[in-house]
């Protein structure tokens, strides 16, 4: 079985998920005879999305400013909790 959870942050593209997400889905099926799938709610309706996403990004800042006790479990060594400002010359602009 594969399960589609589709993150809509954007609660006004709720279209995509009662039309596009479906039709794609049966289309990709097709491909695998014998393959079950289940569509599920937007995890964007979730009331604890705000909360996995806050601790991301906690998390990655902490790692960022090297205050994390222990690497990101997600990319440690990775070098991609990096804090990229913006440079001068753009911010006046």
């Amino acid at each position: 079985m594969i399960i589609s959870e589709m993150l809509k942050l954007n609660l006004n593209k709720v279209t995509s998920y009662v039309h596009d997400i479906p039709t794609l889905s049966a289309e990709a099926a097709k491909q695998h005879p014998g393959v079950s799938y289940i569509i599920t709610a937007p995890l964007g309706l979730h009331v604890l999305l705000v909360d996995i996403v806050n601790d991301r990004i906690n998390d990655c800042l902490k790692q960022a400013a090297g205050d994390a006790a222990d690497g990101c479990s997600v990319c440690d060594g990775t070098g991609k909790c990096t804090l990229h400002q913006e440079a001068e010359s753009q911010r006046n602009v």
